[in-house]
């Protein structure tokens, strides 16, 4: 991936569990090279509370909408290193539960001109947090 130029996206990917409502979050916002916020989604899941499966479902509708907005280019990130490691081939998955999640991801990432799937700390990661607080609300 080549650093941030005009026409490179970064998408922060992230989802929660609310274990009360019984119900999850998946949530995404994307930004262009000056950062500036382009683009969110926020979707609640219900009775999934398993947050790797969470995870899985928020990277893989990060990347819907991403090419009808004109997104070709694209840097997700996610704060799940584990999840990372699937996508990218690093480690081998036999999680039954996301198989099919990862096989959507990997289809849908052929379709862009540049994209890599890079692991950002959870401390790092201040918007999705923000994100995590209010859309439950």
């Amino acid at each position: 991936m080549s650093p941030m130029g005009p026409d490179l996206f970064k998408i922060n990917f992230d989802a929660a569990v609310n274990r009360r409502d019984n119900c999850g979050i998946t949530y995404a916002i994307a930004k262009d090279h000056q950062l500036q916020p382009r683009g969110w989604s926020c979707k609640k899941v219900y009775v999934i509370l398993d947050l790797l499966v969470l995870k899985s479902l928020a990277c893989r509708e990060a990347l819907l909408p991403t090419q009808a907005k004109g997104f070709y280019k694209v840097n997700l990130e996610g704060d799940c290193q584990i999840l990372i490691k699937l996508i990218n081939g690093d480690i081998v998955s036999t999680l039954l539960e996301i198989h099919n999640i990862l096989k959507d991801v990997k289809t849908l990432s052929t379709t862009f001109q540049d994209i890599s799937f890079s692991y950002v700390p959870r401390i790092c990661n201040k918007t999705n947090s923000f994100f995590s607080c209010h859309c439950f609300e």
